[in-house]
């Protein structure tokens, strides 16, 4: 693939999240969707509903914008290997520490499953 495809690629991935979050977060803050958030906060015992509401909605809605735009965007191509790496090391320490998953301390020998 061309460079100036690949600078292009993710785009758009990026215009569909960033509407998600536009259409998701725009009735958190608009006057009658508002109420009912902090309604639903309120019954699953949110600390300060109004305010978290408010926070949830205003974070998804210029975050939607953000991610549009591209700002606050970096491409960053070792990321999933970083994340499998880490995902490997919790599972092997979870099963050294818990004595499952494969490990057998008696030897010395941790198997990530």
């Amino acid at each position: 693939m061309s460079e100036s495809l690949k600078q292009w690629a993710p785009l758009p991935l990026r215009l569909i999240i960033g509407f998600g979050f536009i259409y998701h977060g725009f009735p958190k803050i608009s006057a009658e969707g508002h109420q009912t958030f902090v309604a639903t906060l309120s019954r699953i015992h949110v600390p300060a509903p109004g305010l978290m509401a408010w926070v949830a909605g205003v974070v998804e809605f210029v975050g939607g914008i953000a991610l549009i735009l591209g700002i606050f965007v970096t491409i960053d191509r070792h990321g999933p290997k970083r994340t499998d790496i880490r995902s490997a090391r919790l599972r092997s320490e979870f099963a050294v520490y818990r004595g499952i998953g494969g490990a057998d301390l008696r030897r010395g020998r941790s198997a990530v499953v």
